[in-house]
């Protein structure tokens, strides 16, 4: 509405003299050096089955990958937004979050008020996906509420929580296999690189230098690999805040564990479905997933001129997919 305008008409008008920072001069590159840097040094192992660097000596071809991951930012449907009522004997604040308690102790930190005297009225999240886990609108609009008599409503624009997001993290994986003669995977090795959320957001969950989502999805995969060996390097990129981004360490590991599993298909020469397969002795189930997925889509099919078909399998949250 019009207050709305008013305030994007009034930030327009400022003449904001902006001190940039120790990151000023940051790019992408840098933090995309600084990881494949630390991919190439020793990392927190996270599963070793086996012993990879012998099977790799002794396999028939090797096949050698590096991926990179960008940042990521949520883009939630419902624009970040915060109200707050601050008065000198309470605090009210209407928000959807997906952590209330952290709502409640940051607006009783900013206020200086008791906990009690803190009231969280929490809504429908319109699009959380990891971004309402975070409660650093709520600490902006408690702090601009604190300069103001009646309750305040501040609305991120969408260009704003664009570029103030906190970003799913860059991943760089540094990843390679051993095949034997038929094309088998021998060994399995991966090593990446990248910021670990657990470790500011749940720090007793971070220990001997891994976390579990981080590391979700790169281990423990359904198939039979007699030698395998998975290392994660946690490194925070220079002033880029880094959060929990929906589907978290899977959205990143599923998608280097599976792209690379087609680059092995393709190098063994054998059809991506049929490769898998082949590795699922021990996974009745995940094969049951791949079969069915794969008679649905029709795999095998001709497909029209100018598409493509692909596959993806994986064990994630307790469900085959």
């Amino acid at each position: 509405g019009r207050p709305h305008g008013a305030a994007k008409k009034g930030l327009a008008a400022l003449k904001i003299e902006w001190d940039d920072g120790p990151h000023a001069k940051v790019a992408t590159e840098d933090v995309a050096r600084q990881l494949e840097q630390a991919t190439l040094g020793a990392g927190a192992v996270a599963q070793n089955i086996g012993d990879a660097d012998k099977a790799m000596a002794g396999a028939a071809t090797k096949v050698e990958a590096t991926y990179q991951l960008p940042f990521l930012a949520h883009a939630t449907m419902e624009p970040m937004n915060c109200t707050v009522h601050a008065r000198k004997d309470g605090c009210e604040i209407w928000i959807g979050s997906q952590a209330l308690g952290r709502v409640q102790m940051v607006a009783a930190k900013v206020t200086g008020l008791p906990l009690e005297k803190v009231v969280v009225h929490n809504h429908l999240i319109g699009g959380g996906f990891g971004r309402r886990l975070e409660v650093d609108g709520a600490i902006r609009a408690v702090q601009i509420a604190k300069q103001v008599e009646g309750p305040v409503k501040v609305v991120w624009t969408r260009e704003e929580d664009i570029q103030h997001d906190m970003y799913r993290p860059y991943w760089v994986d540094r990843i390679a296999a051993g095949l034997d003669a038929q094309g088998k995977p021998v060994a399995w090795k991966n090593r990446f690189a990248g910021s670990s959320v657990v470790a500011r957001w749940l720090p007793p969950a971070f220990k001997d230098g891994l976390d579990p989502d981080s590391i979700d999805a790169a281990i423990d995969l359904v198939y039979n690999l007699p030698n395998f060996h998975v290392e994660y390097v946690r490194v925070e990129p220079p002033g880029i805040p880094t959060a929990f981004w929906r589907s978290v360490g899977p959205s990143h590991n599923v998608f280097v564990t599976e792209s690379f599993l087609d680059e092995l298909a393709l190098a063994a020469k054998q059809d991506p479905v049929a490769y898998r397969r082949a590795l699922l002795d021990k996974s009745p189930r995940a094969r049951a997933v791949l079969d069915l997925a794969a008679e649905k889509a029709g795999w095998g099919q001709p497909m029209p001129k100018g598409s493509g078909r692909g596959i993806s399998l994986q064990f994630a949250f307790g469900s085959y997919m």
